[in-house]
């Protein structure tokens, strides 16, 4: 156990993107670009996690008052969401997320142009 486990630092919850990949494509690999350049082009990197159903890309806050951005395409296109948000506790810990579902969209948005593309490509 290292130092962190004995004294406590850091957030003990699971980071959400692991970069795992397990089922990486050719599309999913464009899409994560495609993610990088719409939505992440600002800081320049993204984390991911694809799973068989859906794909999640973004960013999430490792410190207090660090930002959480997170796009998910699923294949159930209507449950694809948009996550933002703010850790309030120690190391990324205690997130305040507003979350914004593609079935909740009421008019064609950057967004929501966005998931049609990829849907399209990737589960279709």
């Amino acid at each position: 156990m290292g130092v962190g486990g004995i004294t406590g630092f850091g957030n003990p919850r699971q980071a959400r993107l692991r970069n795992n990949k397990q089922f990486l494509t050719k599309e999913i690999k464009q899409f994560c670009k495609d993610s990088l350049k719409e939505y992440f082009s600002k800081d320049g990197w993204l984390d991911f996690d694809i799973e068989e159903n859906r794909i999640t890309v973004g960013q999430e806050p490792a410190y207090m008052y660090e930002h959480l951005n997170i796009l998910c395409l699923q294949k159930e296109k209507g449950n694809s969401f948009f996550q933002t948000g703010i850790a309030w506790g120690g190391y990324g810990s205690s997130i305040a997320i507003t979350t914004k579902f593609y079935k909740n969209y009421k008019y064609k948005s950057k967004f929501i142009r966005f998931i049609d593309k990829w849907h399209k490509i990737i589960y279709e």
